[in-house]
């Protein structure tokens, strides 16, 4: 499952793109993907957004996955802001399921005085890889932070243009399908997601789990 950041939204958008491009490479018989698209991303408050993401559509998040079933694994990715959402939806599954858990955050959105240890602290599964992958952009240090509970990778020299915040979505992506968006101005760039031999990025695996790469 897929969610989006502040000032954002899934449909036709990055998220939309990321579960699409999954989707086309995982059985369906045996995942299911999608985006999840939440009210209080369009404040003009970036904190006030965080905080939505966190106590509302994180809850809800989790609500509308215990329903579909029970699962073996889950993969949660979020960008930005919306890393709380999953963050908050992870926390309310853990507790109800015995599922693996695996959370991808996006330049994961932290704002000053919170407390960046939170996202990514699960207590209960046995089973699970928290990772971030983020640049160094012009969002003033609060999408930079490492996060003490995850794989903290930094991909800011691997944007072949302009570094952004979005960056890590558009980097994600192309970790799926092997290139960048045809859409996005860096398609045809060279795609770096190795570094000592690892891949990073969805190809990634845990060597404690046999589909942690997938969605």
């Amino acid at each position: 499952m897929v969610t989006h950041g502040w000032v954002d939204r899934g449909k036709d958008r990055f998220s939309d793109d990321i579960a699409g491009a999954i989707k086309e490479r995982v059985d369906s018989n045996e995942w299911m993907c999608g985006y999840f698209e939440w009210d209080g991303a369009m404040v003009l408050n970036s904190i006030k957004s965080a905080e939505n993401a966190r106590d509302a559509a994180g809850p809800q998040l989790a609500k509308a996955i215990l329903k579909l079933g029970t699962f073996e694994h889950i993969h949660l990715i979020g960008h930005s802001a919306g890393c709380w959402a999953i963050d908050s939806a992870a926390k309310i599954i853990e507790k109800q399921t015995q599922a693996q858990m695996h959370i991808t955050f996006l330049d994961a959105y932290v704002p000053r005085k919170w407390d960046r240890s939170q996202l990514g602290r699960l207590e209960k599964t046995k089973i699970k890889f928290v990772e971030q992958y983020y640049t160094k952009d012009l969002t003033f240090g609060v999408t930079q932070a490492n996060l003490p509970n995850a794989l903290n990778i930094d991909i800011t020299k691997a944007d072949p243009g302009i570094t952004e915040h979005k960056f890590p979505l558009r980097w994600y992506y192309a970790t799926i399908t092997g290139n960048y968006n045809k859409n996005d101005y860096r398609f045809g760039k060279k795609l770096y997601n190795q570094c000592d031999g690892l891949e990073y990025g969805f190809a990634r695996r845990d060597r404690k789990s046999t589909r942690l790469n997938s969605s």
